[in-house]
């Protein structure tokens, strides 16, 4: 082989592993800016499945307070009709004693 076969194919050989490294390189920056855009994804579900349980929780309490006020309510209004029953009672019995 002569000298200048030889350079030639040296430069082919550098041009050759030039490209190559081009190419690496842009396969590593998409692979990058893959795991960035996953790794973003699963940060937001991590955030949000976070955020949902603390919703979820809140409207639980949230939940139980009105069902607790509504008994209490409840049991206010019974015993309301229940004192106005004995009265209506009581003034019905008074009301015949009267008249007898």
């Amino acid at each position: 082989m002569e000298l200048r076969t030889l350079f030639e194919e040296e430069r082919k050989a550098i041009r050759i592993v030039e490209e190559a490294k081009k190419e690496v390189e842009k396969i590593l920056s998409e692979a990058r800016k893959k795991a960035k855009r996953i790794l973003s994804e699963a940060t937001k579900r991590e955030s949000i499945t976070a955020i949902l349980k603390s919703e979820e929780e809140k409207a639980r309490k949230e939940a139980e307070e009105i069902v607790e006020e509504a008994k209490r309510k409840s049991e206010e209004m019974r015993e309301r009709a229940k004192g106005r029953y004995e009265d209506a009672i009581r003034m019905v019995i008074e009301e015949v004693l009267r008249i007898e």
